[in-house]
């Protein structure tokens, strides 16, 4: 074999780990040694054919994507549809992505990789525009099927699959089963230090919201509490407003001080964003808040009077 294949199949490599978020320790695990994997990658040694064949099957590729002259070219063409996909999702253009998936049904190389990718965000998109919950969740429990195995950990991807299932679930309303899988999503993810501190956030402000939903007001408040914290201690502006709102509505409906305060800064927050409707909202929201707390009042005072 020629050096300059050689130096092609380390690159395919290189590329396909890191396009899956695995590092070379990981990759290497039950197959060979991190550093066996380094020389690969770098093009210095020739791998058993039964060494390439445990590669390709962790990385979710055939044997052969790694000796393609287009892999470069594969991977930019995955990268940008996966990019196009979950910018769609954030700008909730579910439509979009529905009709994506579906022109490009044929292009997904029979990659583990991308299979999952369109799964789960065949699934968040079936949800949002048809409304067709139980499908939604069938598709998001398939996706996550795909590599997560009994008593393994969990990875970037498959916390986010956990975390859209119990976004459905509470869509679909049934709260005590996303309950059960924002607390799920959240206790994976303690044992994996390199998550994107986004994702957790969102899991919390998931789990703040369906504390609510059930009754849970100082649960609430707490979860909330530690969301606030952990955006300013990691930096994050992202969800700090919502953390605020939650926090300070679940407290003026527990007629605890301060709870407008909260909601106050998050409506500040929220206009420093540029996010004038969550602002209206929550401004509408503690008026009536605020109202229906006074009126208890007055109907507690009157009956004591009475």
């Amino acid at each position: 074999m020629k050096a300059t294949d050689l130096v092609k199949i380390g690159e395919s490599i290189r590329y396909y780990r890191k396009f899956r978020k695995l590092t070379q320790k990981e990759l290497a695990e039950d197959i060979c040694t991190q550093a066996q994997i380094s020389k690969m990658e770098k093009g210095e040694v020739l791998p058993l054919s039964s060494t390439l064949f445990l590669i390709s099957i962790k990385l979710g590729i055939k044997v052969n994507d790694l000796f393609y002259e287009s892999a470069y070219t594969r991977y930019d063409y995955m990268k940008t549809l996966t990019r196009v996909i979950r910018t769609k999702i954030t700008n909730h253009e579910y439509a979009d992505v529905l009709q994506i998936i579906d022109l490009e049904k044929d292009n997904y190389f029979n990659s583990t990789e991308m299979t999952q990718f369109i799964l789960w965000h065949k699934g968040i998109g079936i949800a949002h525009v048809h409304k067709d919950y139980q499908h939604s969740i069938d598709l998001l429990k398939e996706s996550l099927s795909m590599t997560n195995k009994k008593n393994g950990f969990c990875s970037e991807r498959e916390l986010e699959i956990i975390n859209s299932l119990a976004i459905v679930y509470d869509l679909s309303g049934n709260s005590k089963e996303a309950h059960k899988y924002y607390k799920r999503a959240l206790k994976e993810s303690t044992i994996l230090p390199s998550l994107d501190p986004n994702i957790k956030a969102r899991m919390l402000y998931g789990l703040a919201k369906i504390e609510k939903s059930l009754g849970n007001l100082e649960k609430s408040i707490e979860v909330s509490e530690e969301g606030r914290l952990f955006c300013i201690n990691n930096g994050l502006l992202y969800l700090l407003g919502e953390f605020l709102y939650q926090k300070g509505y679940c407290m003026i409906l527990l007629e605890e001080k301060t709870g407008d305060e909260y909601v106050n800064l998050a409506i500040m927050i929220f206009k420093l964003q540029g996010n004038y409707h969550l602002a209206e909202l929550a401004e509408r929201n503690l008026n009536e808040a605020l109202q229906k707390v006074e009126h208890k009042k007055e109907k507690g005072l009157n009956k004591r009077l009475s």
